[in-house]
Order: C-alpha cells, then sequence, then structure tokens
C-alpha cells in the first residue's frame, strides 16, 4: 500500500486487466481505492493488535500482588516487563493505563475505608483490648511500634487509628476510676462489718455493756486490727457505728425483755425462788430465749430478780427518748453533714483533677499529631518539589537532545550536498577564508 502511483503504473503496464481500462485517471483512481483499502485494513489490524494489548495490560494490573497506595510504574515493571503485551504498547500508553489504574484502585480504597470505618474502629478497639502488651497508661509510641503490620491497625489512616487510640484510652481510663471506686466502696463496707463483727463478740463476751461509754470501749479496742481499719477508711467513725450498735441492741433488749415478762407471767415465777440455773432451765423452752447470748440471758435475769420485770424507761434511740437528748441528736446531724459535704468536696476536686489530667493528655496529643501532620507535609512538599525538579530537568534535556539531532543531521546533509557538489572545504571555512583574505587585502 505504500507503493507509488508511476512505480505501479510502470508494473502493471503490460498487463492486459490494466490496459482494459480505457482512461489514465480511471486507472489511477482505481488504484487509490486499492491502496485506501490495504491501508484500512492494515490500520484495523494494528488497532485489534492494540486493543488486545490493552486488554491484556489491563488484565495484568487487575492481577498485579504488589499492588498498594502510593506504587509507582517501575515497580510494575519490574515484575511485569517479560509479559507479551509489554512491548505492544508504547511507553506513553502504559504509563497512562497504570496511572489510571492506580487513581481507580486509591479512589475505591478511600470509599471502602470510608464505608468500613465505623466497623474497623471497633475491630481495632477490640485489638486493644485483646492484647495483653497495651493498656491505658501504654505511650502512643509505643502502641504504633507494637501493633504496626497488622492488617487491623494498618488498613486504618494514622490519623484514624490515633483517634481511636483516645477513645479506647478515655474508656478504659473510665472503667479503671469506676472499679476503683467500687473496690474502695468494697473494702469499706468490709471494714464497718468487720467492727460490727467486734462489737457483737465483744457485747457477746461482756466486755461493753449498752451503758458503756464510747470513750471506754475506745480505750479497750483501739488498737485492734478491725477498729483501725474503720478509722482509716471514709464514711461512718467508729462512734457512729458504736452508738447505732448500742441503740439496736437497746431496741432489741426492750424487745426481749417484754416477751421474758410476759413468759414469766404466764409461768408465774417468783423472783426470790429461782437462781440463774433454774431460771434459764425454765426458759430453755422458748426459741427467742435459747438463741440470746448468755450475758444478755444473765442481766435478764439480773433484772428479773432485781426489778421483777418492772416496767422501765430505757435509754432509746433519740427519735424515742426524752427531750434532753434533742441537742445530742441536732450535734450528730449536723456533723453527718459536715462529713459528708466534705467527702463531696474531696470527690468534686479528684474528679476536676482527673478532669485536668484528660484535657492536659489530650492537648499533648493533638500537638503531637499536628506536629506529625507538618512534618509530613513537608516531607511531602520536598519529594514533590524534588520529582518536579526532576521532571523540568527531563523535559529540559529533551528538546536539548532533540537539537542535538537535528544539527548533526543537517550537518550530515551539507556534508553530502558538497561532496555531490564536489567542494572540498565547508562553507563557514570558505566564509572564514574569503573574509580573512578581505581583511588582508584593505590593510596597508
Amino acid at each position: 500500500h505504500d507503493t507509488a502511483w508511476a512505480d505501479a503504473a510502470a508494473r502493471l503496464n503490460q498487463d492486459e486487466r490494466f490496459l482494459q481500462i480505457a482512461t489514465s485517471g480511471e486507472r489511477r483512481r482505481l488504484f487509490q481505492e486499492f491502496t485506501d483499502k490495504l491501508k484500512k485494513e492494515e490500520r484495523d489490524r494494528k488497532q485489534a493488535r492494540a486493543a488486545k494489548a490493552r486488554g491484556e495490560f489491563e488484565e495484568l494490573l487487575e492481577n498485579w500482588k504488589g499492588v498498594k497506595p502510593g506504587a509507582l510504574f517501575r515497580d510494575f515493571e519490574a515484575e511485569n516487563k517479560d509479559a507479551e503485551c509489554w512491548g505492544a504498547l508504547e511507553d506513553k500508553e502504559k504509563d497512562e493505563l497504570f496511572q489510571d489504574f492506580m487513581e481507580d484502585y486509591e479512589r475505591k480504597l478511600k470509599r471502602d475505608k470510608e464505608n468500613n470505618k465505623v466497623e474497623w474502629t471497633m475491630e481495632l478497639k477490640q485489638a486493644f483490648q485483646d492484647d495483653n502488651q497495651i493498656s491505658f497508661r501504654t505511650r502512643w509510641r509505643d502502641v504504633v511500634e507494637n501493633m504496626e503490620g497488622m492488617n487491623r491497625f494498618d488498613r486504618l489512616d494514622r490519623m484514624d487509628a490515633l483517634k481511636c487510640w483516645e477513645e479506647f484510652v478515655e474508656e478504659e481510663l473510665k472503667k479503671y476510676k469506676e472499679n476503683l471506686h467500687k473496690q474502695k466502696a468494697r473494702e469499706q463496707r468490709k471494714a464497718r462489718e468487720g467492727f460490727r463483727e467486734l462489737l457483737q463478740e465483744k457485747y457477746d463476751g461482756g466486755a461493753f455493756t449498752r451503758s458503756t461509754p464510747f470513750c471506754e470501749f475506745a480505750n479497750l479496742f483501739s488498737e485492734v486490727k478491725r477498729y483501725t481499719a474503720v478509722v482509716a477508711s471514709e464514711g461512718s467513725t467508729p462512734r457512729d457505728l458504736y452508738e447505732e450498735y448500742v441503740e439496736d441492741m437497746t431496741r432489741s433488749y426492750a424487745a426481749d425483755r417484754e416477751h421474758i415478762r410476759k413468759l414469766a407471767v404466764e409461768k408465774k415465777l417468783e423472783p426470790s425462788s429461782l437462781n440463774f440455773a433454774g431460771f434459764a432451765m425454765i426458759m430453755d423452752e422458748d426459741e427467742r430465749f435459747k438463741s440470746l447470748s448468755e450475758n444478755t440471758q444473765r442481766e435478764l435475769f439480773t433484772d428479773f430478780v432485781t426489778n421483777g420485770f418492772v416496767e422501765v424507761k430505757f435509754d432509746l434511740p433519740p427519735e424515742e427518748s426524752d427531750e434532753e437528748a434533742k441537742p445530742q441528736r441536732s450535734e450528730r446531724r449536723d456533723r453527718d453533714r459536715d462529713r459528708s459535704r466534705k467527702e463531696e468536696e474531696k470527690g468534686e476536686d479528684r474528679a476536676r483533677s482527673h478532669r485536668r489530667d484528660d484535657d492536659r493528655a489530650r492537648r499533648q496529643s493533638r500537638r503531637r499529631s499536628r506536629s506529625r501532620d507538618r512534618s509530613r507535609a513537608r516531607d511531602r512538599d520536598r519529594d514533590s518539589g524534588k520529582k518536579e525538579k526532576e521532571d523540568r530537568e527531563r523535559r529540559a534535556e529533551k528538546p536539548k537532545k532533540e537539537r542535538k539531532e537535528s544539527r548533526e543531521r543537517e550537518e550530515t546533509r551539507r556534508e553530502k550536498k558538497r561532496k555531490r557538489d564536489g567542494d572540498s572545504e565547508p562553507p563557514k571555512k570558505k566564509e572564514k577564508k574569503e573574509k580573512k583574505r578581505r581583511e588582508s587585502s584593505r590593510s596597508p
């Protein structure tokens, strides 16, 4: 199809089929149609081969296992340059196909990240919890060193991972404080229960009675561990617990005394005719009497023998006692109110201190994050500037090379022409000689 009409006419001049066409113009028109048809077929074959090569090249891109964000064309070339379709495409077209593929890949990756961000964040938090080497006290840099390379950590942007870590730290710190508060409350409750057990043991053993002042009880048992445990804890003091216990015992004794008095009336017992052993034997049939401590039983017997269970007025708690106990009740309420207010103020101070520490930690984390972002931006700008400089140098080098090759071709052409014309010297050399001759002729 590249044959010229003159060459074709000279070759076909003796062919009868060529001579059957009447005019030279008709022959030339048919020849042109024939060559156009050949050119079109050749162009179609080239396009088909290029389309096939592009398809195979795109298939190579889709199946490339080394693809990752920021991958370069040279990385892909190093792995696939031996493929059959590689040489069928021009470098520019291969680069364009690669860049289009990477844009689509990174766009899809970004879209997947946005869609799965919540789920991935929850999975990363679970990974933080499952890792025994990580707690809310761990530094972020140590977390990065420990988790880097894991899929659940790397698939999130570093800023998103940092935000997830801050949320994890906040939640774990809150749980820690709640557990600490519960543990402290549990220890205080156990201390109060232990002190109540101490009171019950000593009361049943006769170490003190309902009329024993608290100061005497404190002098006797202030060195006991169960006593000091209540002193060291917040909340109710040993005096409060002691007075509460005495009030309970007074109410209980009043109820037990009334019950035993009714039994004595029913059995028609005479105080002068009984000792404690006989009194206990008679009352042993009553389950309530058997459940009392021996100290309480003896106290009931003494009351029976001394007073005959005549009705007496017990020193009951303030709400049931006479008018003289009202100032003590008011003083105790004021003391409890002051203690509660002080505990609330301490709790608020601790909460403010924790909030200040949390705010300070978050500010430091944000400052470190902004510093990292600025550093990365500087690195990107530096890399981008270096790449642009290399591109400019490459673009500037290409015209220089082309101009040099053009000059060399022009010199070669002139040299050939000079040889055909029989000139032995180049024109520039001849002009220099002629100019030198003229200057020498003008000089005296």
